[in-house]
């Protein structure tokens, strides 16, 4: 019988590596949403930009509260005693990677050109 919460998983992953490259941005799946198929932690799902390592999550539903409103770019939240962490849509993730590489691509042209 399959696994449809492992299906699932697989689905997204894939999909964000296809919303990654509609955005011009590397992005690649271990396989087997394994890391260590890549010699990394075997958490890691997907790697974006050859060195971002990404676990992504999917489920049905998730605390309102986390959502960044239409009103904000994201949301930080914070467990006591732990990290801060940024929750941002991926859309504007993705767009903000690829601006941030073509302006180092562009640096980078520069420095030669000197």
């Amino acid at each position: 019988m399959p696994n449809r919460s492992k299906q699932k998983g697989t689905r997204w992953e894939r999909e964000i590596v296809k919303i990654a490259h509609e955005h011009e941005v590397k992005a690649e799946r271990c396989w087997g949403s394994d890391g260590r198929s890549r010699g990394l932690p075997e958490e890691v799902d997907l790697v974006v930009d050859d060195d971002i390592h990404v676990q992504a999550k999917v489920r049905k539903s998730m605390a309102a509260w986390l959502i960044p409103s239409s009103d904000v770019d994201v949301t930080v939240v914070k467990m006591d005693r732990k990290d801060p962490l940024v929750i941002i849509r991926l859309q504007d993730w993705l767009v903000d990677l690829k601006a941030k590489n073509d302006l180092v691509s562009e640096v980078k042209l520069l420095r030669e050109g000197e």
